[in-house]
């Protein structure tokens, strides 16, 4: 090894500090980020929820072409098999209190999150158009023909967020004030609004519509 050039000034060069490799490098802090699952019976909410995009939200939605039972069923087995903090199950109580019982016990003893509508999942639509909303709906169908009544053109196969995206507030707030509980006892409720302050409660909301 061929000993070192002294400078003109007689002093030895100064050797550069080596940088750590790779190896020496500790390793950074990466930023977690929660997965969330919801399942719904039916193709509106599907749509509906798919519309949600926040920045770093990782979201599952998908819809089951099951009965009630088995999709909360579904979502207590995702619950236990997948990574995910948090699974919601959006379902209609289509006016059956047992059913709705029977419903809300499976989702306690399964941890899943439930949310519940009467009489079904377009009473949360309506609210977005008509937030003022109070009569009770004799069935399903009948909230459905309201809510094509108040969107004209609209069809659970083709859910846009984007058009209801300017009734989220008036919704969110009517929502809230007519929520009966845990118990579930009114014939017109919608507990969607939970859900919604949820994933997005800076309403950071984009359109990620179908059709």
């Amino acid at each position: 090894m061929s000993p070192r050039t002294p400078k003109p000034d007689g002093r030895s060069p100064k050797l550069k500090a080596s940088r750590p490799t790779d190896l020496e490098r500790r390793p950074g802090r990466r930023r977690y980020n929660p997965r969330h699952l919801i399942i719904g019976e039916g193709v509106t909410e599907r749509l509906y929820f798919s519309g949600f995009k926040r920045r770093g939200l990782q979201l599952e939605v998908i819809n089951l072409e099951v009965d009630h039972r088995k999709v909360v069923e579904k979502a207590a087995e995702r619950r236990r098999t997948d990574d995910y903090d948090t699974v919601w199950c959006v379902l209609d109580t289509e006016l059956d209190p047992r059913m709705t019982q029977d419903l809300a016990k499976a989702a306690q003893d399964g941890d899943v999150r439930l949310v519940l509508s009467a009489p079904s999942f377009d009473f949360w639509l309506i609210l977005h158009k008509n937030p003022e909303h109070r009569r009770p709906f004799g069935s399903a169908e009948a909230a459905k023909r309201e809510l094509k009544r108040l969107v004209p053109g609209w069809e659970p196969g083709c859910t846009h967020f984007a058009d209801f995206s300017d009734g989220l507030d008036g919704a969110r707030k009517h929502a809230a004030l007519i929520d009966p509980g845990p118990k579930h006892e009114n014939h017109l409720f919608t507990e969607a609004w939970r859900l919604v302050d949820f994933l997005d409660p800076g309403n950071e909301i984009t359109d990620d519509g179908c059709c």
